[in-house]
């Protein structure tokens, strides 16, 4: 049995009670960060929305990813190919994806925000601890550029679908997945063929195979 007195137990209950709801304050997006507690100019204006954003976003994308390239191939091959993959199934399915996605993570950002216990290793959910997280996003390059393909992805996939009435969030959705493999490939792939293409070129030209042909023949004066 509980010895504290009711008081005590009741005042417990609503401390937390409200820790949660504290915490989850530090994500509003209209909250504004409090530059006196910072000398670097560049620390974004909204912290929580930028937070917010990103993680939603990252949400809204893996579930484009799974379900533009992952799930709608499965159902396009137990559909036995009836309907068209890339016009019919992707989009449809991609939808889906995109939302759930980005509802998903929104949801699992609230719950930690809220309910994750305190971990020394990681910056604490208080308007201090988002402004850090917010921070390190809008510094890490390969963050900004992955947005940037992303946003010009789903872009082009919402021009693409805004002749179908139902097809502006599946095209979006398709958009976001192929962005996301472009730039896995710009700047994952094509560095790893770089650092590995002069082992693969020779042991091409020790088969007998001409690569002159990628040589570049110095211009005449």
């Amino acid at each position: 049995l509980d010895p504290s007195p009711p008081s005590a137990t009741l005042l417990r209950i609503l401390r937390d009670m409200s820790d949660p709801l504290e915490r989850l304050k530090t994500l509003d997006p209209r909250r504004k960060v409090d530059r006196s507690q910072y000398t670097d100019e560049s620390m974004p204006e909204h912290p929580g929305a930028v937070l917010t954003q990103h993680v939603v976003t990252r949400g809204m994308q893996v579930g484009s990813v799974l379900g533009c390239l992952v799930f709608s191939p499965m159902q396009w091959i137990r559909g036995g190919r009836k309907e068209a993959l890339f016009q019919t199934i992707m989009p449809r399915i991609g939808a889906r994806g995109l939302v759930l996605g980005g509802a998903a993570s929104g949801t699992m950002l609230l719950a930690m925000a809220a309910y994750a216990p305190r971990d020394e290793k990681k910056p604490p959910w208080t308007n201090a601890g988002v402004d850090d997280r917010a921070y390190r996003i809008t510094k890490n390059e390969k963050i900004e550029k992955l947005n940037d393909f992303v946003a010009a992805g789903a872009a082009a996939g919402a021009v693409a679908g805004r002749a179908h009435a139902r097809g502006i969030v599946g095209h979006t959705a398709v958009g976001m997945a192929v962005a996301t493999l472009s730039f896995g490939f710009v700047y994952a792939g094509v560095p790893a063929i770089r650092a590995k293409w002069p082992a693969i070129k020779k042991g091409l030209e020790d088969q007998g195979v001409d690569l002159s042909f990628l040589s570049v023949a110095p211009e005449k004066s």
